[in-house]
């Protein structure tokens, strides 16, 4: 049991160091990979093309390892404290967002927030948008249908 214990432990420590060495810096690569592909685009792009690719991808791929950092340790926050059937809990658990159009402009450009108004707005826009419009100039549409 004190082997098992031991090699728990030194895993622990070894997975501490790797994540230490491979995500605790990012912020710092980051920067230097920016500087570095700013340099290169002010040599010129189309010399350097292939390398500043590659410093794109691994940029973008810096900044999503950060994002994700951030919301996991966001989460690993939250979880312990949030979750503990207060009323706080509730409130923030609870609280949603609803969409609603607070107004809309008119014809005139003018903003409109009387419902009554929101709704005619609207009416008249579907009616517009669906409304079948009748087309003057149809031989050249035939002429490139086949018969």
């Amino acid at each position: 049991m004190y082997c098992l214990f031991e090699k728990i432990k030194a895993c622990r420590a070894h997975l501490v160091a790797w994540s230490k060495s491979a995500f605790r810096n990012t912020r710092t690569r980051l920067t230097e990979k920016q500087q570095v592909l700013e340099e290169l685009v002010a040599q010129g792009y189309e010399s350097n093309r292939k390398r500043i690719n590659i410093l794109r991808r691994e940029i973008n791929e810096l900044i999503h390892h950060e994002e994700v950092y951030w919301r996991q340790r966001s989460r690993s926050i939250w979880l312990p404290t949030g979750d503990k059937n207060t009323r706080f809990f509730h409130q923030r658990a609870s609280q949603r967002k609803k969409n609603t159009i607070e107004g809309l402009h008119d014809k005139d450009g003018v903003w409109q927030i009387d419902l009554g108004q929101i709704t005619s707005i609207a009416e008249e826009y579907n009616a517009d948008l669906f409304k079948a419009q009748t087309q003057r100039h149809m031989e050249g549409v035939l002429e490139a249908v086949e018969k």
